[in-house]
């Protein structure tokens, strides 16, 4: 995925919230339409948007929303579909070890029912700071 870096809760300073811009290009196979057992490319684009919050040392809260474009939508699928909002908290835990923990909300479009998940999970800065 390429996207803006994301500074770390170490590199963070003040109290003023910081944006950052995700945007990945998964790369995939289907099946083709008309001829089922030949495969063609399909691309898609994913987007985060997302703000945090330093609140206090070693801690910031974060919010994202986020959102797939495919660029050769198959016929049952949409060419833009909403994700959903995020919510999370980061503690720094050591110079080279930061704890996330994140709550999703999925968009409910197309009459898919209301969707939440959890991560909880570290980000490691290899080799440690010195």
């Amino acid at each position: 995925m390429a996207g803006a870096p994301l500074p770390t809760v170490q590199e963070a300073s003040g109290d003023s919230p910081r944006v950052y811009v995700r945007v990945g290009l998964p790369l995939s196979g289907r099946p083709k339409e008309d001829e089922p057992t030949e495969h063609m490319f399909a691309a898609a684009v994913e987007t985060t948007i997302g703000t945090y919050l330093t609140i206090r040392e070693h801690h910031q809260l974060l919010i994202e929303y986020d959102m797939f474009f495919q660029t050769l939508p198959a016929e049952e699928e949409k060419t833009v579909e909403v994700g959903g909002f995020a919510l999370g908290w980061n503690v720094v835990v050591n110079d080279a070890i930061e704890l996330i923990n994140q709550v999703y909300f999925d968009v409910p479009q197309y009459g898919e029912p209301l969707a939440a998940g959890l991560m909880v999970g570290f980000i490691a800065t290899l080799p440690s700071p010195q």
